[in-house]
C-alpha cells in the first residue's frame, strides 16, 4: 500500500474518532482500546462495533472523572473536619474551604454534563433507526415531556 494512501486513511480514521468528542491527547489511547477489543484486521472492523467501543471508552473516562471528583471532595471534607477538630481555622477559614469544595463539584458537574450532552448529540446524529419510534417511547415513559415535544414538532 502506498504510504500517502495509508496516511490519508489514518487521518480520516482519526478525524472520525474526534467526532465522538475525543481530544487530540486521547486519540492514541482510544485507538489502543479499539485494537485491544477488536480481534480482526482493521480493514474488517465493523463501524458500529468500533463506535460502541469508543462510547464505552468515553463512559469509562467520565466514570474516572467522577471518581477523581469524589476523591478530591472527600479529601477536602476530611481536611475541613480536621480543621474543625483542631480549631486551626476560624469560621471564615472553614467557610472558604466549604465554598472551594462546592465550586470544585459544580465545575466538574458542568464538565460532566457537557460531555454527556455532546455524547448524546453524537448518538442522535449517528442513529440510523427511526427517531419517531424513539419519540413515542419517550412520551410513553415520560408523559410530562409531551407538551415540550409537541411544541418542537409544530
Amino acid at each position: 500500500m502506498r504510504k500517502s494512501y495509508k496516511n490519508n486513511l489514518e487521518r480520516g480514521f482519526i478525524n472520525w474518532i474526534r467526532k465522538f468528542n475525543i481530544d487530540d491527547n486521547e486519540v492514541n489511547e482510544v485507538i489502543a482500546c479499539i485494537k485491544k477489543n477488536m480481534q480482526e484486521k482493521s480493514s474488517l472492523w465493523d463501524e458500529s462495533k468500533v463506535r460502541e467501543i469508543i462510547l464505552e471508552w468515553k463512559e469509562e473516562q467520565i466514570k474516572k472523572k467522577e471518581e477523581e471528583l469524589n476523591k478530591r471532595q472527600k479529601e477536602i471534607e476530611d481536611e475541613v473536619k480536621k480543621d474543625v477538630k483542631t480549631k486551626k481555622y476560624e469560621d471564615e477559614g472553614i467557610t472558604n474551604k466549604i465554598t472551594k469544595m462546592s465550586n470544585i463539584k459544580e465545575k466538574d458537574e458542568d464538565i460532566e454534563n457537557k460531555d454527556r450532552l455532546k455524547q448524546l448529540k453524537d448518538k442522535i446524529l449517528s442513529y440510523e433507526g427511526d427517531l419517531r419510534n424513539v419519540l413515542i417511547a419517550i412520551i410513553e415513559n415520560h408523559p410530562e415531556l409531551v407538551s415540550i415535544i409537541d411544541r418542537h414538532l409544530q
